[in-house]
């Protein structure tokens, strides 16, 4: 799906540290940042990072663990690729959501 390599951060300064090394990466937040940190303070260290790092990210994926609501939110807030257990009895109802918006949903 990606062709860059994909590096779990959980700020901006890791970001700046990843990209000393790497010209481009997949960001994803660590298991369940979705659940404790949400989808705005995702989007804003996205936001953040890709202005002081202009077309050098693939994607970026918020981990939501086993939390529908968490991923739907994620979904409005306009995260394009979003985690989430499959084992979640959601599952169905957030992948179809994620299609409408045209987002990914992985589990």
């Amino acid at each position: 799906m990606f062709h860059s390599e994909t590096v779990i951060v959980q700020g901006l300064a890791e970001i700046r540290a990843i990209f000393r090394g790497k010209q481009r990466v997949v960001l994803r937040s660590t298991p369940g940042a979705g659940l404790f940190a949400g989808a705005g303070w995702w989007r804003a260290l996205i936001a953040a990072a890709e202005a002081e790092f202009p077309g050098r990210i693939e994607a970026d994926i918020l981990d939501c663990a086993d939390a529908p609501g968490q991923a739907m939110a994620a979904l409005r807030a306009g995260c394009r690729h979003v985690a989430l257990d499959r084992a979640c009895p959601a599952w169905n109802a957030v992948a179809g959501a994620a299609e409408a918006c045209g987002a990914i949903l992985l589990a």
